[in-house]
């Protein structure tokens, strides 16, 4: 049985290279492009296998790489920005002086990396164009790569202004479908399938993703949809090529190239987030820089999409809750006072001084029983033999006793009536006879 050989040192360097391309790409992510970290790398590598004092694991060899890295990046700044060295010892500037003393003119390297960007920023635009419909992409077109008026493009297009911007509305949704479905290459498919696994990455994994979410904007765009980020944040959908930047530089507060360096930053810290695999815990403003520089370099970030990217409510359940609500609403019922009469003071005769009605009205009165037909019928009969009985007879009473009675009645209006006379029963059975008859007896 062959024994197992223990990996060399530029074997283990090479399997820790991806990780250091990204942590240099980060450290220098406004002076060095990822191409550059990758030469950076590869060239050290080789030189750091044979040095002896290089330590063997943990966080010592960690440390150890990344300064050997930074040192080799600074010298490649400098020697592409120039230094004196005849004027005296070596000055140690900060980075950022550094990066702003810079002259694109010393660097014509720099002119051929905006060639080949621009050259992807087609490719993916075209990618992206390619999978819609020919109505969506080109409304898209007139819209963002021509940049005419509103107007104008309805009026081109044969439909109002309201049909247009629905068609637009509808044609940058499919625009970030397109945009994050497409692949630009074949490494996009096992970048995916990583994306798609919720659960926890080797450290390889975790550094090839990096690398690969850097370079692709694809696999980008499809990793912030996956995180919910793309549709949160509203995003503008296909811009212009060379426009793009220029108008992410207004917004940013900066314009051209700085623009393009802001959002490659940006894009390197939001690459680095999601490959890590976490849900790109960063601030609202960060998740939609984040988004805008991924999609910038692909000329997205030219115009906002329409509110279809926004969350709405389900219809059904829209329903449901209204007529929830309906349900648990109380009805108003209206409530009607009832009426207090106003007792009045009848007077038969007239009196030397009369008494004035009463002004203040009570609060409440109490409701008099409804009488049955039966006490009605009781109450007839008493007024019958009050009217035509011996109680006729009976003298009226003075003014003033009456006055003080109707006194007493308004004071006491919730006091009933006085029941009336009892009916005077007969004493007699038999047939009675009067005086007349009497007399006139034979």
């Amino acid at each position: 049985m062959a024994a197992i050989t223990p990996p060399t040192e530029l074997e283990r360097l090479a399997h820790e290279r991806d990780g250091l391309v990204a942590w240099l790409a980060r450290e220098f992510a406004q002076a060095l492009s990822i191409e550059d970290a990758e030469d950076i790398v590869s060239e050290a590598l080789p030189g750091l296998a044979n040095d002896p004092s290089l330590p063997a694991t943990g966080r010592r060899r960690r440390v150890y790489l990344r300064r050997a890295l930074q040192r080799d990046a600074i010298d490649e700044l400098r020697r592409r920005h120039g230094r004196a060295l005849r004027d005296g010892p070596r000055q140690l500037l900060p980075l950022e002086r550094a990066v702003a003393l810079a002259d694109p003119s010393a660097a014509p390297e720099q002119h051929l990396e905006e060639q080949q960007a621009a050259v992807e920023r087609q490719a993916v635009v075209g990618r992206t164009m390619a999978r819609l419909r020919p109505e969506d992409a080109e409304v898209l077109r007139l819209k963002y790569l021509e940049g005419r008026a509103p107007d104008e493009i309805a009026a081109e297009l044969g439909i109002t202004r309201t049909q247009y911007e629905r068609r637009l509305a509808r044609a940058g949704a499919n625009g970030v479908d397109a945009l994050s479905t497409a692949e630009g290459s074949s490494a996009c498919k096992s970048a995916r399938q990583m994306l798609a696994v919720d659960g926890h990455r080797s450290r390889d994994e975790i550094e090839r993703l990096d690398v690969h979410l850097l370079d692709c904007l694809h696999c980008r765009a499809f990793a912030l949809r996956a995180r919910g980020l793309l549709e949160a944040a509203t995003l503008p959908l296909v811009g212009v090529l060379e426009r793009a930047a220029a108008r992410l530089g207004s917004i940013l507060g900066r314009g051209g190239e700085p623009a393009l360096h802001d959002a490659r930053d940006v894009a390197l810290a939001g690459g680095s987030a999601v490959g890590a695999g976490t849900a790109v815990g960063v601030g609202l403003g960060t998740k939609m820089a984040v988004s805008c520089a991924g999609v910038a370099i692909a000329a997205v970030c030219a115009g906002p999409i329409a509110h279809e990217l926004a969350p709405k409510p389900n219809p059904a359940q829209a329903e449901q809750q209204q007529s929830a609500t309906k349900r648990t609403k109380p009805r108003a019922t209206p409530t009607t006072a009832p009426a207090t009469p106003t007792p009045t003071v009848t007077v038969s005769q007239p009196v030397s001084t009369p008494t004035a009605a009463p002004t203040a009205r009570p609060k409440k009165r109490a409701q008099r029983p409804r009488s049955t037909a039966k006490e009605r019928r009781q109450r007839a009969k008493a007024a019958a033999a009050k009217e035509f009985g011996p109680e006729s007879a009976t003298p009226d009473v003075s003014a003033a006793a009456k006055a003080s009675a109707a006194t007493a009645t308004t004071t006491s209006s919730a006091s009933p009536p006085p029941p009336p006379p009892p009916k005077p029963a007969s004493t007699s059975k038999g047939p009675t006879s009067s005086s007349f008859s009497g007399e006139f007896r034979p």
